[in-house]
């Protein structure tokens, strides 16, 4: 059962809305510091970005309507956020050494 409380729920107890922000939070803070010596991100990888946040927000809405989302699609979604923050981390690192 993925639903307890009335709050969308992964299987374990986890709060799906909980597991959603952390991901993007963490996006948000790299892209923040990503940032701070950059004036744009390749245009690849903003349209990338764009579609994560896309996603992100439909995620979200759907845990608002109480509608549930499986523990796979979130680990999927995860992997994308951490790999978008790994190579976001990379191009911030070779500007900084070119």
């Amino acid at each position: 059962m993925l639903e307890q409380h009335g709050k969308p729920q992964l299987e374990g107890g986890s709060d799906i809305a909980v597991n959603l922000d952390s991901i993007g939070d963490k996006l948000r803070a790299v892209y923040a510091g990503y940032l701070e010596t950059h004036e744009s991100l390749p245009d690849d990888f903003k349209e990338r970005l764009n579609n994560f946040y896309s996603t992100l927000n439909a995620y979200q809405n759907k845990a608002k309507q109480g509608g549930t989302i499986t523990a796979a699609d979130l680990e999927a979604y995860q992997k994308y956020g951490e790999e978008l923050i790994l190579e976001l981390q990379r191009l911030s690192d070779y500007a900084f050494l070119a």
